[in-house]
């Protein structure tokens, strides 16, 4: 696996719904690591997550669809029949040495989790289901037919 992370830093910033400015009066304290692209090498954004709230994902820019976006690519993150950990929250990515991925942002991640070489497991049942159905989302299943008389089907 890529296992890459980039920089990491601990700093003050103001927090407005889902993404934050780095300041240095800032109202909360927040984690920070670099959002690396699908080679993992260019930063895309910055994910950060407020020390009281390890679970609200928060980003600069709003540019990265997933942390650990390297991952989903890598051959060696489905050796030996393993699937790709996607886990809820930015720290438990941290937490697990930065293996996996973690959305967020669900429509795109979705995209790229469809062209994803292996299977993808959530940390639960709960979270397995969750992203399966933001995958069949992309799909409108009333786009697929069947041919109304047998006779019709082409060879």
């Amino acid at each position: 696996m890529a296992r890459v992370a980039g920089c990491f830093a601990v700093m003050r910033a103001d927090v407005d719904g889902n993404r934050f400015e780095l300041s240095d009066d800032g109202r909360s304290v927040i984690a920070i690591v670099e959002a690396l692209g699908r080679r993992g090498e260019s930063v895309l954004d910055l994910v950060g997550w407020p020390l009281d709230e390890p679970a609200r994902l928060l980003t600069l820019f709003g540019r990265a669809p997933m942390l650990g976006l390297a991952n989903v690519f890598a051959a060696t993150t489905y050796a030996f029949d393993r699937p790709l950990m996607c886990h809820r929250t930015a720290l438990g990515w941290w937490r697990a040495r930065c293996a996996g991925a973690v959305i967020l942002d669900p429509q795109s991640a979705a995209r790229i989790l469809l062209d994803a070489p292996g299977r993808i497991s959530g940390e639960d049942r709960e979270h397995s289901l969750e992203i399966a159905e933001l995958v069949q989302a992309l799909f409108d299943p009333s786009r697929f037919v069947a041919p109304a008389d047998e006779r019709r089907r082409v060879a």
